[in-house]
């Protein structure tokens, strides 16, 4: 009698285990989306801050605002992503260079802002968690801007 017991008790065992291992895929499945989406997520907005951060530190090189420009945009070229994964990063309104005429006032410097955006593709989107939607036509953007005192002031 205890053999049979231990039997029935074993086979009872093997029945949860058929109904949790396709359970448990269907969990481990929805999570290694969200991580492949939530990696993208993060290489995206990394990306755009190297190439804003770069693009703000060429342009505090110049010496006026039109060099500025040409050495944003020269920045912007070489940060060139993989076009099936993300839009290269573009500028996002006007360079702000502000050298004062020359002359600052005190207590103040010279500064330039640039601002970037960039645009990815989320491979398993949009994502719907809570009521809330990521990545509404599976692409996500990003803006960051930087502000660096100009280095070369007259």
């Amino acid at each position: 009698m205890n053999r049979q017991r231990l039997r029935s008790i074993k086979q009872r065992g093997l029945g949860y285990l058929s109904f949790e291992i396709p359970v448990v895929s269907m969990l481990f499945l929805v999570f290694a989306f969200l991580s492949a989406d939530m990696g993208y997520v993060l290489y995206g907005a990394d990306f755009n801050d190297r190439a804003c951060r770069d693009a703000a530190r060429s342009a505090a090189q110049a010496s006026n605002l039109a060099a500025a420009i040409k050495k944003v945009n020269a920045v912007l070229q070489s940060h060139k992503g993989n076009a099936m994964v993300m839009s290269g990063p573009s500028l996002l309104g006007p360079v702000v260079y502000q050298d004062y005429g020359g002359s600052p006032p005190a207590q103040t410097s010279p500064y330039v802002t640039v601002t970037t955006t960039t645009t990815i593709n989320l491979p398993f989107s949009p994502i719907r968690f809570d009521g809330a939607t990521f990545g509404s036509n599976g692409n996500m953007s990003f803006t960051q801007s930087y502000t660096f005192p100009i280095v070369r002031f007259k």
